[in-house]
C-alpha cells in the first residue's frame, strides 16, 4: 500500500510492518490461508490453498493495527 495510512479509531498516521511466527526452525512471516482450517497429523493441513503473506499496520498514536493479505504478496513455499 503506497499511500499514508490513517488510523480508523484515532485519524493519526499508521506505520508499516508485519507478523512474525517465531517456530522451532526458523523465523518466517505469518500468511494468510484461505479457507477453513483442518487438522492433519502434523497440524493444520494446507494443501493447495492460496496463501498470502500479511502486511500489518500499526497507529503510531493508539497502537490500533490493521491486517492486509495483498494479492502480489503470494506465499512462497520453502523447503527445510
Amino acid at each position: 500500500m503506497d499511500e499514508t495510512m490513517k488510523c480508523g479509531r484515532c485519524g493519526h498516521e499508521m506505520e508499516e510492518g508485519y507478523l512474525l511466527d517465531i517456530n522451532f526452525v526458523r523465523l518466517e512471516r505469518i500468511s494468510w490461508v484461505q479457507g477453513t482450517p483442518e487438522e492433519g497429523f502434523l497440524g493444520v493441513k494446507i494443501g493447495m490453498r492460496d496463501q498470502y503473506y500479511v502486511t500489518a499496520y500499526r497507529c503510531k498514536e493508539c497502537g490500533s493495527l490493521e491486517f492486509f493479505a495483498p494479492s502480489n504478496q503470494p506465499y512462497r513455499h520453502k523447503s527445510l
